[in-house]
């Protein structure tokens, strides 16, 4: 990628120009994160020697010790931020935002606690109160603070490419989300720091970027934080290729498209991908620097600019672990959100963009390079081959005692091994091949393993034969209040399973014969989760779920379509095209009858003996201005649920996309979904 999308994913960072500097220094130091040790793809805790995780590196303002001064008044001072905080941290209960915003200016009229400047935190100063080495609450011990609950907290942060959500923090683990300002969540009051400079002894919030006011007492009204530098990045005079952030004084590469540099193969990784891939990177000195890290989660969500809509299709690993269950965190730079991932997902992988400099270690670890890799479809003894290359960036020599091939298709692949038996120097490399030779149709896989002295190494080797056969696809179900996994889902994909979530809440689905395909997730206690899918043959996809807690009684639980993806989405008014709408229905234990689909033209009864029922409509003849979709179930005893609106809008009519400011994103069958960036042309969905 070159310098000028640097500036456009830095969006976040409301710079339009760069410009060459010789000196500089930063505004404000970014704490460290609260990890200390180090875990394998596992979760298991390792030795943090080489690794090059958060735990060993541990970049960022140290804690203080202790941490948090209990004031005896009922509030709680975190001697790291100078933030000054509630010592209750449920004292009003769950509130959707609006609500938390007007209970905190409530606080200030009762003078709670003998204050009245408090305020609902921006998700900077909210996410600082994270240790990312505790969950279930993920605060740190030894706070002082009282009925922290491991559930969500709301900012007065809006997502600003979607106004109806704001930023909150998971404090079950730390996560960083948007949630709709119509949910509940958990209000945890703050005031004003008591640091009024920047000494590097501790760490000043910056401001989250957002300069919009959606709501007295927001973010954007208060703008609370150091401010920042402007222009905030330029190019460093030494070297084209790094940006200097003058906020944080860290130096990020000015290529953010995970580029193959000389033999450290680029695009997406693995978490151990990525970290070997900057491993890689110092070994050739990459930008004429050698002390290249994968940030941590501070450092990478440092670069977030709250006040503008993001970039899709960008998202890195961070080098910091979650402390249970094998996951890392990665930043969405379309959304803003951060959130674990599977270390070891073959199916997604997150880009890395390298950082240096600030108060962080040098990079040192023994990596393999790649870490995935996939030979091209051959037919039957044809042969491909790929180069591996194991790199010493330790400071010490590294024994490399031999590599094999390990797996199902394991016979489908061969070694010429330059390697093993051979002592590696520090910063050296030893390449040696493997070679893909198809024994039959169909798909193949191994794993590469590589001994050494300092650790086992392994790549994940894939390849096909005859350019025919069947997909795979999988995923991870997880709860869409608490995010975390859940077990013992039933996952149906068209007419394939179903398949059951394991403890981890990992399904996978085999031998699917490709198309579009509908996903159903299904299990006691949860709503009935569906998606969309289309699978080509050969095909690995991955597909991630998130399963809804039931709500008890006679109702309907959903209304979907094709172009479902969790959030609202609209049609122009008056194009002509049809959609199955798809209703799910929890009969509570009465006689199934029939389900009433009401357009804004008529209502049409679907006969119906099973939990769903599906009913095709022209959205474009059927709907007015503003118009949407209510869904009824009828008992045969004649009772009903009250109206389920489906999650779409038709929007006003098509002048208004001319005369205001819409943004289309995309074309569907004929007709468009846009977003309307002005809340009044449309009504709201509900």
């Amino acid at each position: 990628m070159k310098k000028s999308l640097f500036v456009t994913v830095l969006l976040f960072l409301a710079c339009n120009f760069l410009f060459t500097i010789s000196t500089y220094a930063a505004t404000i130091q970014l704490p460290a994160t609260g990890q200390a040790v180090c875990y394998d793809v596992s979760g298991n805790i390792i030795d943090c020697a080489g690794t090059g995780e958060d735990g060993a590196i541990r970049a960022g303002v140290a804690w203080p010790n202790p941490r948090f001064m209990d004031n005896n008044n009922g509030t709680v001072t975190d001697k790291l931020t100078g933030l000054v905080w509630a010592a209750n941290a449920n004292s009003g209960g769950k509130l959707t935002w609006q609500l938390a915003l007007d209970y905190v200016n409530g606080l200030n009229n009762t003078r709670y606690l003998g204050f009245n400047d408090w305020r609902l935190p921006n998700i900077s100063e909210l996410s600082s109160l994270v240790d990312r080495s505790k969950v279930m609450p993920s605060v740190p011990d030894n706070s002082f603070f009282i009925n922290v609950q491991s559930d969500t907290y709301w900012s007065s942060t809006t997502m600003s490419s979607y106004t109806l959500y704001a930023a909150v923090v998971g404090m079950q683990s730390g996560y960083i989300g948007n949630y709709d300002k119509y949910n509940q969540s958990y209000v945890w009051p703050v005031r004003a720091g008591i640091y009024t400079s920047t000494d590097a002894s501790y760490a000043l919030l910056p401001k989250t970027g957002q300069s919009i006011s959606y709501s007295p007492g927001d973010d954007g009204a208060l703008q609370i934080g150091v401010t920042w530098p402007s222009p905030r990045f330029e190019t460093s005079a030494s070297n084209q290729g790094v940006i200097i952030d003058k906020l944080t004084g860290l130096e990020w590469s000015a290529d953010i498209d995970t580029p193959t540099v000389d033999i450290c193969e680029g695009g997406l990784h693995t978490w151990a991908g990525a970290l070997g891939y900057v491993a890689c990177l110092n070994t050739k000195n990459y930008l004429g620097y050698s002390d290249w890290r994968l940030p941590n989660i501070n450092e990478l969500q440092s670069l977030v600019d709250r006040g503008s809509d993001g970039y899709y299709g960008y998202a890195f690993w961070t080098s910091t672990s979650t402390p249970i269950g094998g996951y890392a965190w990665y930043v969405d730079f379309n959304s803003g959100e951060t959130l674990g991932h599977l270390k070891d997902d073959l199916w997604t992988g997150f880009g890395v963009w390298p950082v240096r400099g600030g108060q962080g270690g040098t990079l040192d670890v023994i990596g393999l390079s790649p870490t995935v890799s996939a030979f091209p479809s051959l037919y039957p003894n044809e042969t491909a081959s790929k180069t591996f290359t194991i790199i010493n960036g330790l400071s010490a020599n590294a024994n490399i005692a031999g590599a094999s091939i390990t797996g199902t298709n394991a016979a489908d692949f061969s070694l010429s091994d330059g390697c093993s038996g051979t002592t590696l120097a520090s910063k050296a490399s030893c390449t040696f091949s493997v070679n893909f030779t198809p024994l039959s149709c169909g798909t193949q896989s191994a794993t590469l393993n590589v001994t050494t002295d300092q650790g086992n190494l392994t790549a994940v080797l894939s390849g096909s034969s005859c350019g025919v056969g069947t997909a795979t696809i999988g995923g991870i179900v997880r709860d869409a209040t608490t995010k975390l996994p859940v077990s013992g889902v039933s996952v149906t994909v068209g007419s394939n399973g179903s398949y059951t979530t394991d403890t981890s809440g990992r399904y996978l689905a085999e031998n699917i014969i490709g198309g579009a395909l509908s996903l159903v997730a299904a299990k006691s206690g949860y709503e009935t989760a569906r998606a969309n899918v289309t699978l080509a043959p050969l095909q690995s996809a991955q597909k991630d779920i998130s399963l809804p807690p039931a709500t008890i009684g006679f109702r309907v639980t959903a209304v979907t379509s094709k172009y479902s993806s969790g959030k609202p989405y609209y049609f122009l008014p008056g194009v002509s095209f049809n959609v199955d709408f798809t209703a799910d229905i929890n009969w509570n234990g009465k006689t199934p009858s029939k389900v009433r689909f009401v357009t804004s033209k008529g209502s049409y009864d679907v006969a119906t003996s099973g939990s769903s029922a599906t009913k095709t409509i022209n959205v474009g003849s059927e709907f007015d201005a503003c118009g949407v979709l209510q869904v009824i179930a009828i008992a045969a005893d004649g009772s009903q649920t009250a109206a389920k609106n489906a999650d779409f809008m038709v929007t006003q009519n098509m002048y208004d996309l001319f005369a205001n400011p819409y943004t289309v994103v995309n074309g569907i069958d004929g007709g468009f979904t846009y977003k309307n960036t002005l809340a009044s042309h449309c009504c709201p969905i509900n």
